[in-house]
């Protein structure tokens, strides 16, 4: 092989080994993309959901300490009542209840909280199997957001 040939060869290593390394840091950056995407919007998610749980549990805190009848309540305590209704509905419709594994928590609380009537007492039971649910379905997505920025001790 004589020196033009050998330089030509060299010069395709070369650009091939561009190519290569350009296309592996394209996908390293689209992963780490993905992944602080995904990471933020499931922060999102725990906000609002954290947010819709408490909304609910005070709307059933203070349902349990009035005679339960809407005409006596007072209007602050009317717009609680109503805020956490409205929180009961976006949870239903946020909960992803296929038939996954880990999503017979939030498929229980989804049958839990279409159950649920503000109108009526609730017993402490039925407000702390509310909130474990919720705490569970909590816990799983932060350890996936832990699992997803990579700072996940198990």
């Amino acid at each position: 092989m004589d020196e033009s040939n050998a330089t030509i060869v060299a010069a395709i290593i070369a650009v091939i080994g561009v190519i290569i390394t350009a296309l592996i840091s394209l996908l390293i950056f689209k992963a780490q993309r993905y992944s602080e995407n995904v990471s933020k919007e499931r922060m999102t998610w725990l906000r609002q959901f954290r947010d819709e749980i408490e909304k609910i549990s005070m709307g059933l805190k203070i349902n349990n300490h009035t005679n339960c009848c809407c005409s006596s309540l007072s209007e602050e305590k009317l717009k609680y009542i109503l805020e956490a209704e409205g929180a009961r509905y976006k949870l239903i419709s946020r909960l992803n209840t296929n038939k996954k594994k880990g999503n017979l928590f939030n498929l229980e609380l989804k049958n839990e909280l279409e159950k649920m009537d503000f109108s009526v007492k609730h017993d402490e039971e039925y407000m702390r199997r509310i909130m474990f649910l919720a705490n569970y379905i909590l816990e799983r997505e932060w350890k996936k957001v832990k699992r997803e920025s990579g700072d996940y001790d198990e």
